[in-house]
């Protein structure tokens, strides 16, 4: 990558805006929303959002996000990887292999709700 991110740095350090790039290198959009819980430190992963109009929104858990630095964030799969908030997020389909990797699935569930309520003005959530 020719850019220059700047140093590395933790989810507790990325800003609002911040480039976001993905496994191809390609910049896909900016962090929108940080989901975190800081006094638990646990980072549950980001909102990205497309700087093309429209916008679209986007969530890339934790374990998609690769490594973070100042000026730029790497994401570990592509854009269209990313899970998709839907209207509904109680209607996400959530298979066998999301199952596996978080236990009984509800974790990752509660993350697309969260980030669903914040990109969608309901709140925090």
């Amino acid at each position: 990558m020719d850019r220059d991110l700047g140093p590395r740095d933790s989810y507790l350090g990325i800003a609002l805006g911040t480039a976001v790039y993905d496994v191809t290198e390609q910049h896909v959009g900016i962090v929108s929303h940080i989901l975190a819980v800081e006094e638990l430190d646990v980072f549950d992963g980001l909102v990205v959002a497309t700087v093309t109009e429209p916008v679209d929104h986007r969530f890339a858990d934790a374990d998609q996000v690769g490594e973070i630095y100042e000026r730029g964030v790497l994401l570990t799969v592509a854009w269209t990887e990313l899970h998709v908030p839907a209207e509904n997020p109680a209607a996400l389909e959530i298979g066998a292999d999301d199952m596996a990797r978080e236990g009984l699935g509800g974790k990752l569930e509660d993350r697309l709700h969260r980030a669903w309520n914040l990109i969608s003005g309901k709140g925090n959530g």
